[in-house]
């Protein structure tokens, strides 16, 4: 899943329950393993490259798909 993926479930989850705030940050917070990889490929340099990176469904890894 990429960031506005996790962003929409963490929406949907905090109407169910009523607590945006954290639902938001745990469906963000449980995926920031990913910031290693991003940090590594230079992506965390900008704000405009880490969302072009995070919306590109291919991935930052060189072309290979992320798994869904």
């Amino acid at each position: 899943m990429t960031l506005p993926s996790h962003i929409a479930l963490g929406l949907i989850i905090g109407k169910v329950t009523g607590n945006y705030g954290l639902a938001i940050s745990t469906s963000v917070l449980i995926d920031c393993d990913h910031f290693i990889s991003l940090y590594k490929h230079g992506v965390l340099r900008s704000f405009k490259e880490f969302w072009k990176a995070e919306t590109n469904p291919e991935g930052v890894c060189g072309g290979i798909p992320r798994p869904n």
